[in-house]
């Protein structure tokens, strides 16, 4: 949650600006600028998309093309409203010092009754507002602001990267415990410029740079127009070496080329991500699992429903019982220990729930496997072994490609667990046939009128058994998530236990009906919905199915264990379509964020 980006160089207000665009995806609520112009520090603050606040900023564009420093920030709202004054970045009474933050300050209200008590005013609901008056307060005491900064880090209790200017020196001080934060150095012509960001992705996307320092929890310095950046622990000892990463990242595909919305581009690429994601070498994770008593995953979101489907492969292709559990709640069993092994999923690789939970289960001595999109992410490194996606960037804030990703490298697991390299060529078959889905218009259009004649329902009830259960569950997420309907997933044989209650003639229920060994049981689920009056969709292969459907996407015949993997993509389309036929945005849903860096 939350968006952080400085520059220190050439054209810094133009490079946050972007940096910005960059980074919407991680908060959208408001956006704000601050600008070092000689000796003063300018604020530009917006409510709503970053395009908000890049519009006033272009009326004083001319005037702020020279300098030097800027800090930008686009926020996931958690302590108080969307608004101006709660806006990022904040700065003291008399802005003399600007801060942006992402993360929660825990102990704000103390530090606020504090600074109160000293005279200190507030503009702001925020807990963030508080550092700008800390470190003005310290620096009162010290006259010397790097103490003063480090005095304040050391108070915070909570998450934070923050980043912070003030309006003597040519200096971006920042500060890191939990929440992610990179530096970038720059390549080129532009080897004397400097970033931070919330990741590495949004200066690669811009072509800023492709090295990079990684920040660790503790860890706070500046960087210096002069001297380069300085980096110290917690108890301010310099560190004398930091490792350079070098990245590799094509640019082109953080753009939306000519699609509408980036999620629509992104279903569009899941028939390039899935030979891109098989690739990914899962031997060392092979030979761990083996050598585990026990295989744990830990997930939210789409990557919990990835996680589910993988219980159901393992089960059925390799005798393998895995344990599943939401990231949130698994911090409150730490159910693994020594011997067992934990797969953390997540595709930022900056889930603060899931990283609570791998450290929590390292504290006792489990092994940790993490699979996610983003080299050098958080969980990545807590890790004793790194699985990714490759799938690219993926901006819109609902996952699309990737948890088509994540299922390929689970099958693939799997399978290799037990040598079958027959089912493991089958895998490889799913670019072909989810890309013949997506390039067929008539299967496209089918889904367009289904939507359009829906668009105005609200209760929608998702229905699976086994290996469609999880598919149900992600489908209903991707609806609610972005169409803002009432959307709920069961287990079919669950709806007489309890959810049948709510169907009536204002319910559409949608099945996934592949022709597997439960297609009969789930055609009686489908007859107790439509005896009630129920609006049905069905996705699927058999046409007795079909016959008992209102609506019918039909999907192409697969082999039984393999259904989660195609299934899902019209479903996701569907979502997608009954979003734009209400007139919203599928990339930025209200109140979500991509990456959710706070509990």
């Amino acid at each position: 949650m939350c968006g952080i980006i400085g520059v220190i160089g050439d054209k810094a207000v133009e490079r946050v600006m972007n940096g910005l665009i960059a980074l919407e995806y991680r908060g959208y609520d408001s956006a704000g600028i601050a600008v070092k112009k000689d000796s003063k520090i300018k604020v530009y603050k917006a409510t709503g998309e970053v395009k908000n606040v890049i519009s006033l900023v272009f009326k004083d564009i001319d005037s702020l093309k020279d300098s030097k420093i800027a800090i930008g920030h686009t926020r996931w709202a958690t302590h108080g409203k969307p608004c101006n004054e709660n806006a990022h970045p904040h700065t003291d009474e008399d802005s003399t010092i600007a801060i942006i933050h992402n993360g929660i300050i825990e102990n704000y209200l103390t530090l606020k009754k504090e600074l109160l008590e000293k005279g200190y005013n507030f503009s702001s609901e925020t807990d963030s507002e508080v550092i700008a008056h800390l470190i003005a307060d310290k620096f009162k005491k010290h006259k010397d602001f790097q103490i003063a900064f480090h005095q304040a880090v050391l108070e915070l209790q909570g998450t934070f990267a923050i980043l912070c200017i003030n309006n003597k020196e040519n200096r971006i001080y920042f500060a890191k415990l939990v929440n992610p934060l990179v530096i970038g150095i720059g390549v080129g012509n532009n080897s004397d410029n400097y970033y931070c960001s919330s990741d590495m992705a949004s200066m690669s996307t811009l072509k800023l740079t492709n090295k990079f320092i990684i920040l660790e929890d503790n860890e706070y310095g500046f960087i210096d127009a002069k001297d380069g950046i300085k980096v110290f622990d917690i108890s301010g000892n310099s560190l004398k070496t930091k490792q350079v990463i070098e990245t590799k990242f094509h640019y082109t595909q953080a753009d939306k080329s000519n699609y509408d919305y980036f999620m629509l581009k992104e279903i569009k690429e899941i028939p390039e991500v899935i030979p891109n994601a098989f690739a990914s070498d899962v031997s060392d994770v092979l030979s761990a699992i083996d050598s585990s008593n026990n295989i744990y995953i830990t997930a939210c979101g789409t990557s919990y429903h990835a996680a589910l489907v993988a219980k159901y492969v393992f089960n059925k292709v390799c005798r393998r019982d895995v344990h599943v559990y939401h990231s949130s709640e698994y911090v409150y069993l730490n159910p693994a220990n020594a011997n067992d092994l934990l797969i953390a999923i997540s595709q930022s690789g900056e889930t603060l729930d899931t990283l609570t939970a791998v450290k929590n289960a390292k504290r006792k001595g489990v092994k940790i496997v993490s699979l996610t999109n983003h080299y050098g992410s958080s969980i990545s490194r807590e890790s004793d072994l790194q699985l990714y996606m490759n799938s690219g960037p993926e901006i819109s804030v609902v996952a699309t490609k990737t948890y088509i990703a994540q299922l390929i490298i689970l099958y693939k697991i799997a399978f290799s667990l037990v040598n079958n390299s027959a089912e493991l060529e089958k895998l490889k078959e799913f670019r072909e046939i989810v890309g013949n889905f997506l390039k067929n218009n008539n299967s496209l259009t089918n889904v367009e009128k289904i939507a359009k004649e829906l668009k105005s329902e609200n209760d929608f009830y998702f229905i699976g058994r086994g290996l469609s259960y999880p598919t149900a569950l992600e489908a209903a997420l991707k609806l609610k998530e972005i169409s803002y309907k009432h959307a709920e997933a069961f287990p079919a044989g669950e709806l007489k236990h309890g959810p049948l209650s709510l169907i009536t003639d204002k319910a559409t229920v949608i099945a996934i009906s592949p022709s597997d060994s439960l297609v009969k049981k789930i055609e009686s689920n489908i007859l107790e919905c439509k005896s009630r009056g129920a609006k049905i969709v069905t996705v699927t292969d058999n046409q007795d199915v079909v016959k008992l459907s209102n609506y019918s996407i039909v999907m192409e015949m697969i082999p039984e264990l393999f259904s989660p993997i195609s299934y899902i993509v019209p479903l996701q389309y569907f979502a997608y379509r009954m979003t734009v036929e209400n007139n919203l945005n599928p990339d930025k849903p209200r109140n979500l964020a991509k990456s959710v860096t706070v509990e």
